[in-house]
């Protein structure tokens, strides 16, 4: 049977490249939406130290307006994937020049970028962006407190170097990323589980504190990994159980900026650059989608 009588709820293309590669040559329509984390460049420990094989920049490229990056990481800022792509060449204005940043979408589907680099942020106001800007600072002065009581153990130099490598200052998704801590506490468990804790409370004093300033309905907060949702569509933290880390990442988004989402926005542009027409219509954006899955099919 050809791939292309294939069912598609029957295909594992990601684990089957020889059907893959016969798709992509026999089929005109194809669009591929690819996270990155792990799938273009290895997963580390420090993200500043992450690299990126120019041959998968020049394959994406050549795929044209048939590939697209949808990832909850974002294209800007010192943590961004631009600027792992600018360490790439020799040159880093040869991305810029020739096109070869990754277009799509970032910040789980916020923070959209062309692959000349030129992004922008659909939907979002000033004002959460300006609430955004504040928050990496305020992870790293609940850091900063905790760490300097005495049950947790830390020097001053070894607080500071922790904290660095926990606040991620993305634009659109401040994160604090607790891996460096859990390798600090790993034979005092008890102490990551309590810091754990702590992020998750800030997190929630966010959350209240922008609905004081009347944008309650702005922003969640994603976690990573997580036990999935309450009755009430909020992620559930996985509390640490001994070695086993649970949640490490405490991500401060967009409502909106999630994937199910951000595969709608690609595919309503995919549609416009196909037929001259945008089925959502032009101005469709993240934050415009329905939260329900059920109601996101039915748009779909």
């Amino acid at each position: 049977m050809a791939v292309k009588d294939t069912p598609l709820n029957t295909r594992s293309l990601s684990l089957d490249s020889q059907s893959l590669s016969q798709m992509l040559v026999e089929e005109e329509n194809i669009l591929i939406i690819q996270d990155l984390d792990g799938v273009c460049m290895g997963l580390v420990k420090d993200p500043l130290t992450r690299v990126i094989d120019p041959n998968y920049l020049a394959a994406a490229k050549l795929l044209g307006d048939h590939f697209y990056v949808l990832t909850n990481g974002e294209h800007i800022g010192k943590r961004g994937v631009n600027g792992i792509i600018e360490k790439t060449f020799s040159n880093p204005q040869i991305p810029k020049e020739k096109g070869l940043y990754l277009q799509g979408l970032a910040g789980g589907g916020v923070q959209w970028q062309d692959c000349y680099g030129n992004v922008s942020h659909p939907g979002v106001s000033d004002a959460e962006m300006t609430f955004l800007e504040a928050v990496p600072n305020k992870i790293a002065a609940c850091l900063r407190e905790l760490g300097t009581q005495p049950k947790y153990g830390l020097d001053e130099a070894k607080l500071e170097e922790c904290i660095n490598a926990t606040v991620l200052d993305n634009k659109v998704s401040p994160t604090a990323n607790l891996n460096v801590f859990h390798e600090v506490f790993k034979d005092n468990p008890e102490l990551y589980a309590d810091l754990q804790q702590e992020i998750k409370s800030l997190m929630d004093r966010l959350l209240a504190e922008a609905e004081e300033q009347g944008l309650g309905d702005s922003f969640f907060v994603h976690y990573a990994p997580n036990l999935g949702r309450d009755n009430d569509g909020q992620e559930i933290m996985q509390p640490s159980q001994g070695k086993n880390s649970g949640t490490t990442d405490f991500q401060f988004m967009l409502r909106g900026g999630i994937k199910e989402v951000g595969v709608l926005v690609i595919l309503n542009h995919y549609y416009y650059l196909q037929t001259g027409n945008y089925p959502l219509g032009k101005e469709f954006n993240a934050r415009q989608a329905p939260r329900e899955q059920v109601a996101l099919l039915r748009l779909v």
